[in-house]
């Protein structure tokens, strides 16, 4: 662990707060994986699951429960995802499942990710023409009407693009690893460079790296 520049586990995880969470209980320290690190591996699972059992038609929602307790090999972590029941998971999982119908029957689906893809390539190319790569969020959905064809609900933009930009009091930007990416990009250009002459160029002309907001 010296490689890292710690000395203990417990300084380990400290480092990795979007991964793993250390929680007092009593005398014993417990480490469990973080809320958002939660969410992406269990919907992950039910992706899998979905597909495996429901295939065209999707998984019926009262069998995703029992699916997934057969196929994972534990129970659906309902409480632990801060949730009361299934129906409740599924919304919290919108970037990995939805919940529609079949006929008469409410199914779970995957999420088309071909069309998130579609619609998060241009919202990225809107904000990089942007001084600083953020614009008011009525012109950025103005603009999205214009490069999709069709208007993009405040829904989908939350759900579906929370990775890749964040809104905040009517303005919308690209999310912190996405700003990081987009530097890299633009110092590179079409060149290859050493990881030392990137590092040192990327801290003569934007600083440090912002590692505590990127999660690291």
């Amino acid at each position: 662990m010296s490689s890292y520049g710690v000395a203990k586990l417990a300084e380990v995880f400290e480092c990795i707060p979007n991964t793993v969470e250390v929680l007092e209980v009593g005398e014993e320290r417990v480490v469990m994986l973080s809320q958002a690190r939660l969410v992406e591996t269990v919907g992950e699972q039910v992706e899998n699951v979905v597909k495996q059992v429901g295939r065209d038609k999707g998984l019926p929602l009262h069998l995703l429960e029992s699916e997934y307790e057969a196929r994972v090999g534990q129970k659906l972590p309902t409480a632990r995802l801060n949730t009361r029941d299934v129906r409740e998971v599924v919304n919290l999982l919108h970037a990995y499942v939805r919940l529609g119908k079949y006929e008469t029957e409410e199914v779970v689906t995957p999420v088309d990710r071909s069309y998130i893809k579609s619609i998060g390539r241009k919202a990225r190319q809107i904000l990089v023409e942007q001084e600083g790569w953020k614009m008011a969020l009525d012109q950025f959905k103005e603009q999205m009407v214009v490069r999709l064809g069709s208007e993009i609900s405040d829904n989908s933009l939350m759900k579906d693009l929370g990775k890749l930009l964040e809104v905040r009091d009517g303005v919308v930007g690209l999310v912190p690893l996405q700003r990081v990416g987009k530097q890299i990009e633009d110092m590179l250009g079409g060149q290859k460079l050493l990881l030392a002459e990137l590092q040192r160029r990327y801290h003569t002309q934007w600083g440090a790296l912002p590692m505590q907001s990127l999660g690291l």
